[in-house]
């Protein structure tokens, strides 16, 4: 089970490493925040000081709370920017009406409208929500609150998400190391964290609250191990500001995953605290639907979601308006069948897709990170989740577990949610996983997943040039 050496692996230990080694590193860097700022300078020079902003942020954040983590996450932080910055050039350059935020056919003004609940001013040509000013969201005000300085373009706050990014890097490879106490697994599953083009365009580089919401999911689970309860109960109630039907979602997953303490008998006095401390938050949840009921009747009403039938409400218009593809067709099934659906496309989207890189509005640069890179990228990830279900360390319980919990999650985002985006939420727990079988299942394990990965690529690129050629 989860290792009881927790207090004493908080951070990653690097090793030794060769001083050229070092060198190569803090010249990556360099280039990261060089690139960066000169992109930056040329979109919007104003927009260095949020750059640099933010990463003081950041660093002063990791400085007091987790100082062990420092470097890590001025790695991730200075990446992240940089893509970022490359992406928003892409997006100025093919659409310069958005300002560089994403297309016509991307978020549907998401990314916009909570910009403008951020912003002083807002540019002229930049499409956003009719009646945005009527408005209020948790996010928004939140970057709203940390942030001192005259917002007028997107990119003045956007790098606070490099701040997300850095969290969630860091702290999935703090929890992949508490459940595994393998330094290369929680190496592999930063790198995979810092490198998802499908977290990148929901909330990497792009002005959305969905990986905000994940980074407080691994975090919160690093919390438990490492007993700093109050710091969990924090993150939770954030995300009850950010996105409260997603909150709701999430708690049930807290002690599904630690389940697996039970049946060790709890004998260790660490499985004994997560046990005691993830029951009590079941307990409180059940005993919260019962004492205000009428009120979470009343929240799930906003959020749109009907329990009586696992989905939420527009989707009839969806369905009989333009709605098609595998999505709809999956909602237009029985309730038995489309709950086994829909977790499994929650799982697998996004698909390979080979139309639509190139519309009427120009290139579509999001489009292709997620119908085209992603699909490739997942290749290994899905065939390293497969065999991470095989190995035979002391932390197979758990990942069998966390596993569990994470298709779950995709039940719960599949049945109450018609955004797939809505899955990066619950990611980084899927890296967690590859991470995991990527060194510590045995071959036969992988190279069975890789057959089952090549497969599934296959069936898409089949259906992706069959659908080429009949123009959909």
């Amino acid at each position: 089970m989860i290792t009881e050496a927790i207090p004493r692996l908080q951070g990653v230990p690097a090793g030794p490493r060769s001083h050229t080694f070092r060198t190569l590193r803090g010249l990556v860097w360099s280039a990261c925040a060089t690139g960066a700022c000169v992109i930056v300078t040329y979109l919007n020079p104003s927009s260095l000081l949020g750059y640099w902003y933010f990463l003081a942020i950041g660093l002063l954040f990791f400085s007091l709370f987790d100082r062990s983590e420092l470097k890590d996450f001025a790695q991730a932080y200075l990446i992240n920017g940089f893509l970022t910055a490359l992406y928003v050039l892409a997006q100025v350059h093919f659409y310069p009406e958005s300002v560089g935020c994403t297309s016509p056919l991307g978020l549907q003004t998401d990314d916009s409208y909570f910009f403008s609940l951020v912003a002083d001013d807002i540019p002229p040509d930049l499409e956003t929500r009719e009646g945005y000013f009527l408005y209020t969201s948790g996010f928004s005000d939140l970057v709203r609150f940390i942030t001192p300085f005259r917002v007028t373009h997107p990119l003045d706050v956007l790098f606070f998400l490099s701040i997300v990014a850095g969290l969630i890097c860091v702290y999935t490879q703090q929890y992949a190391l508490q459940l595994t106490g393998d330094k290369k697994v929680a190496r592999t599953a930063y790198i995979l964290c810092q490198f998802c083009p499908l977290m990148l365009m929901n909330g990497g580089a792009v002005f959305v609250r969905d990986t905000f919401v994940g980074g407080l999911l691994i975090l919160s689970l690093c919390c438990i191990n490492r007993r700093r309860f109050f710091a969990f109960v924090c993150c939770t109630l954030l995300q009850f500001v950010l996105r409260p039907g997603t909150a709701l979602i999430i708690l049930p997953l807290y002690s599904l995953i630690h389940v697996g303490d039970v049946f060790t008998g709890l004998k260790s006095q660490e499985a004994r605290v997560r046990f005691a401390f993830t029951a009590l938050i079941l307990a409180g949840t059940v005993a919260a639907v019962f004492l205000w009921r009428e009120q979470l009747e009343d929240l799930l009403e906003t959020q749109g979601i009907r329990l009586s039938e696992f989905r939420r409400e527009g989707l009839d218009d969806v369905l009989m308006g333009s709605g098609r593809g595998t999505f709809m067709w999956v909602q237009e099934q029985s309730l038995l069948v489309r709950i086994l659906l829909a977790t499994a496309y929650m799982y697998l989207v996004p698909f390979l897709a080979l139309t639509g890189l190139v519309t009427q509005y120009g290139f579509d640069s999001r489009f292709l990170l997620m119908n085209i890179v992603y699909p490739l990228w997942v290749i290994p990830i899905h065939a390293w989740v497969i065999a991470s279900l095989f190995t035979k360390q002391k932390s197979s319980a758990d990942l069998r577990w966390m596993a569990l919990a994470f298709l779950v999650g995709c039940f719960l985002i599949g049945a109450f949610s018609l955004q797939s985006r809505h899955k990066v939420i619950i990611q980084p727990l899927l890296y967690v996983l590859a991470a995991a079988g990527c060194h510590l299942a045995p071959r036969e394990a992988r190279r069975a997943g890789y057959v089952f990965s090549a497969l599934w690529f296959a069936f898409q690129s089949g259906y992706a040039i069959y659908r080429m050629y009949q123009g959909e």
